[in-house]
Parts: C-alpha cells; sequence; structure tokens
C-alpha cells in the first residue's frame, strides 16, 4: 500500500491578510521560509520514491526545501495547482462578498459546476488533479511513499474525492500551511491514515 503525503504550502503573506491566491504566484513569508525549513526537518528521514509539487512558486518552494541536499528530483505539475479564482484572486472574502454578492452565495453553497468569474469550477480541477493521481496509482503501486506539495483547497477536493465522500463534505475539512497528511492508497481503496498534522512546527514560531 503507498503512503501518499499531502504537503501544503508554507504561509505566504496573502495565506496572513486572507487573500484568494489560486494561480496568482505568491512567494513564501519570513514564517513561510521557517515553516517549510521545519517541514524538511520533519521529513528529513523520510525515505521519499518521489515528489509532486504545484508550479506555483509558494509550493515549489517549499518542496525545494523540503528536498535540499537530498538528490530527489521534483516533479513540478499544474495538474496540482490550487483552484483559480480569477478576478477574485487578490481579494478578501469580504470584498468578495460585497462586490460579487450572487456568486459570493453560489460560491459557499459549494456547488461543483460553479466558477469564479475568470475561475475555474471543482469540476475543473478534480478532472486535472484526475490525470495526476490516476498517473501515480500506476508510478507507485507497492509500499512507497511519495510527497505532494500543493494548496490547501485543491488538496481538500483530492481527499474528499479520493475517499469517496461526496464534494459538499469539503468544509468540514481543513489544511492549515505547512501541514502534513497522509493517504494509504491501494488497489482496494484509499484510507485517510492522518489529517493536518502540524506537529513539526507548531508553538515553534
Amino acid at each position: 500500500m503507498a503512503q501518499w503525503l499531502l504537503v501544503r504550502h508554507g504561509e505566504t503573506e496573502w495565506n496572513a491578510e486572507g487573500r484568494m491566491q489560486g494561480h496568482t504566484p505568491t512567494g513564501l513569508s519570513d514564517t513561510g521560509v521557517r515553516q517549510a525549513g521545519l517541514l524538511a526537518e520533519r521529513l528529513s528521514n523520510t525515505d521519499l520514491s518521489g515528489i509532486y509539487s504545484s508550479d506555483m512558486t509558494r509550493a515549489r518552494d517549499t518542496a525545494e526545501t523540503i528536498v535540499a541536499g537530498r538528490h530527489i528530483e521534483i516533479h513540478a505539475t499544474s495538474d496540482l495547482r490550487e483552484r483559480s479564482y480569477g478576478r477574485w484572486e487578490g481579494m478578501t472574502r469580504q470584498e468578495i462578498r460585497d462586490e460579487y454578492p450572487q456568486e459570493y452565495a453560489l460560491w459557499r453553497q459549494g456547488t461543483e459546476q460553479f466558477s469564479p468569474p475568470d475561475g475555474e469550477s471543482l469540476v475543473d480541477v478534480l478532472a486535472r488533479q484526475s490525470r495526476l493521481t490516476e498517473m501515480l496509482r500506476e508510478t507507485y503501486p507497492g509500499d512507497q511513499t511519495i510527497a505532494l506539495v500543493g494548496h490547501g483547497g485543491a488538496f481538500i477536493t483530492l481527499a474528499v474525492s479520493m475517499l469517496g465522500l461526496p464534494l459538499s463534505m469539503r468544509p468540514r475539512f481543513h489544511l492549515s500551511n505547512a501541514s502534513i497528511s497522509v493517504l494509504r492508497v491501494s488497489a482496494d481503496g484509499v484510507v485517510l491514515e492522518r489529517w493536518n498534522d502540524i506537529s513539526h512546527w507548531e508553538g515553534k514560531l
């Protein structure tokens, strides 16, 4: 049974300000850099058969910190990107609510087909994630450990889908920056082993 580590990127300034990031290439804040370093310490003795990262700056920088000095190639892919929020990127939830009240209400309902203006629907996100997960299942069918470095909202969508849960369950899941979650993946199904583990940095920043 393969072990998939879902690693959310370290904090950014926009995370701290509560701004939608989506496909905007934000970088790590000073706190995020320290979080990435603590992630690297936590995973230093983990034998990784592969590491895959969103190609967004904040995720790629987190992945590079994790494997620094380990001679492990990072496979960067747009399939692990956060959901695109289009014209909402850079805005806070309150700003979205004020400027796009009808669209905001539809978004909060969690409708799978809803897309923010110029953004992606959950169906779009699942389509690109499915391409990657199918490839990973074929590439790592045995007792191997791989790390996926990406984004909170996208990882929640991925995990809920792989666990066979309805997407309406998404609001019941939360992922902190620089957290580690673990899925056990086999031909028989997927088991959630750990969720939102931040013990490697909590209280240390």
